[in-house]
């Protein structure tokens, strides 16, 4: 676990340096013109992945003759360089298949983005299952690096036969003005994403010089789970969030789009925390083994991280279609710096281990929530709906009671879970909502076992 997630924090880092933050900028003015105008989206479609080609191409190259030296900075050791040429290999194929949904969020067409994320990660857990089973960690890595590969062609199969991607011309024009802005968000975003990933690699490089790969795996079982299930987060807000923000001009409906989702994450969010730390448990055997128990005192200031993190990403949907690109770089800077800032702090003043990891990262993301709202509040007169806050704050609360009535003794959070998470929803819920529940329901139990 140690080693792939270091090995993939590392593509992950390159993957920004690569693409030049250009998919931000894509879906952003796919999503502006799809409807008004197609040869500027044909043509921001074909500029884009001829810049995206040439430079996947030059970095595998150099990554691949480098590759001795970057895995004795990553690993201390130069022999998993042949991990790093396998890496390089692969960076074209995730730079297309990266480019391809980028251009999909933006035309906004969700059915097809859905169905393609779905069978792209089917096909790659099998292929990954089976590398697993016959070559262990070697497979693992191949597995794991191979999936760009297959989303890749299946992106482009099923794009090419829904006549989604434009005839490929070598000269082709572009608005200078979109052009500047695409590089404009595209450079802010490479310096948020890879400032982000090289903190992540710094601090996973400074816990394996402390408490060696086993502390480092021990804490990507943590951010794994804290990853996939905030994967649903991250995908619904840049395939329906962030598209929907780029296209509306009036503050007061960004204010109002920013309430939606901050409600939509709320509910997702708070149950998705409360059960799977109240089950730690069982979610450990089930997902690792025995080993990994150590990694549960971790949880609670993960997963309290991970919802500061997706209430600051809801607040910040306006930046970017907004082009207030020095405040988001700004504001993200701060939350990398403070992340590993506070990491060593913790680390070499209270000696709590890898304890300082989840709590740097839970203090870290509360503070870029408070930024983020004060800059909400300041640029788009944002103001929390009176329901939205105070189920927010209701929410929090009772987490933090489960959380400790599941610390004391963990049959405790079994049993209170349920009641607890139905006095919040009974609380938390718009009459109008609950009537939209119970029209829905109604409706589906006709359909299902009546008509």
């Amino acid at each position: 676990m140690g080693i792939i997630s270091q090995l993939l924090n590392f593509q992950t880092f390159m993957m920004f340096i690569v693409t030049i933050g250009i998919p931000l900028g894509l879906t952003k003015y796919i999503s502006e013109h799809k409807q008004d105008d197609t040869e500027i989206v044909n043509i921001i479609f074909l500029n884009s992945l001829k810049i995206l080609t040439i430079s996947s191409l030059i970095f595998a190259l150099l990554i691949s003759i480098f590759s001795s030296y970057i895995s004795g900075i990553i690993f201390d050791d130069s022999k998993y360089y042949y991990f790093i040429i396998l890496l390089a290999l692969s960076i074209p194929f995730s730079t297309f298949s990266g480019f391809l949904e980028a251009y999909l969020r933006g035309l906004r067409n969700i059915d097809i983005l859905t169905k393609l994320l779905i069978s792209s990660a089917v096909a790659g857990f099998v292929l990954t299952l089976i590398l697993v089973l016959f070559f262990k960690l070697e497979g693992a890595v191949i597995g794991s690096l191979s999936n760009a590969v297959l989303s890749s062609i299946i992106y482009f199969l099923v794009l090419k036969r829904k006549s989604l991607i434009p005839k490929l011309k070598i000269f082709t024009e572009l608005n200078k003005k979109i052009l500047n802005n695409i590089i404009k968000i595209g450079f802010s975003s490479l310096i948020v994403g890879a400032v982000a990933q090289l903190i992540l690699l710094l601090i996973r490089t400074i816990t394996i010089n402390n408490m060696g790969v086993y502390g480092n795996g021990i804490y990507q079982s943590v951010l794994t789970i804290s990853l996939n299930y905030f994967g649903f987060i991250f995908l619904s807000l840049n395939m329906y969030s962030f598209p929907k923000v780029s296209s509306l001009k009036l503050d007061s409906d960004i204010v109002d789009e920013i309430n939606l989702n901050f409600r939509y994450i709320m509910f997702l969010m708070i149950p998705l925390i409360a059960f799977i730390f109240v089950f730690r448990e069982i979610v450990i055997a089930l997902l690792f083994t025995k080993d990994f128990a150590s990694s549960e005192p971790l949880y609670k200031y993960q997963f309290f991280g991970d919802l500061f993190k997706a209430f600051s990403w809801v607040l910040g949907l306006w930046l970017i279609p907004r082009l207030k690109l020095f405040l988001w770089v700004t504001l993200d800077m701060i939350l990398s710096a403070n992340f590993l800032v506070i990491y060593i702090l913790l680390l070499n003043f209270y000696e709590n281990g890898l304890i300082s990891l989840a709590i740097a990262y839970l203090m870290s993301n509360l503070i870029h929530f408070v930024l983020n709202l004060i800059a909400s509040k300041k640029h788009i007169k944002f103001k929390f709906q009176s329901n939205n806050l105070s189920a927010g704050i209701f929410g929090l609360g009772l987490l933090i009671i489960l959380v400790c009535l599941s610390e004391y003794k963990i049959v405790f959070g079994y049993i209170t879970i349920i009641p607890l998470l139905l006095l919040w929803f009974v609380y938390a819920i718009k009459k109008n909502e609950w009537s939209f529940i119970k029209v829905n329901f109604r409706k589906y139990i006709y359909n299902r076992f009546i008509a």
